[in-house]
Parts: structure tokens; sequence; C-alpha cells
């Protein structure tokens, strides 16, 4: 019994018990408003009032 002394043993690690039965934070996610979905994404509104780009286009086309 003697000749099994020291034993070899695994590092200890130190640590602290946390309690995530908790409700933890959650990150917001930005939400767009009803209308504006509903708005880019209706055929029934024309492509040039959906964005900018396509406005300024429909601009210069009417002025010509």
């Amino acid at each position: 019994m003697a000749d099994s002394l020291p034993v070899k043993a695994d590092p200890v690690l130190d640590g602290e018990l946390v309690d995530d039965t908790l409700p933890q934070p959650r990150r917001r996610e930005r939400r767009r408003n009803r209308l504006v979905l509903w708005w880019s994404h209706s055929p029934r509104v024309p492509l040039w009032l959906k964005n900018k780009p396509q406005a300024v286009q429909a601009f210069k086309d009417a002025v010509v």
C-alpha cells in the first residue's frame, strides 16, 4: 500500500455556482412598423413609392 502513494490527481478547478434559472435579459430586436412592412411588400403600392432610388428615377423620367 505504501508503494501506491503519492497518487497523481487531476488539477482542482475553482468555480462558483450560477443560478441560470432566472430570466436572462434578451437583446431587443428592432420591430418594424406594421404599416411599413405592408407598404414595402404590398403589390398595390407602386414601386416608385417604395424606395428612394426608384422615386428619384421616376422624378427624372417625369421631368424629361
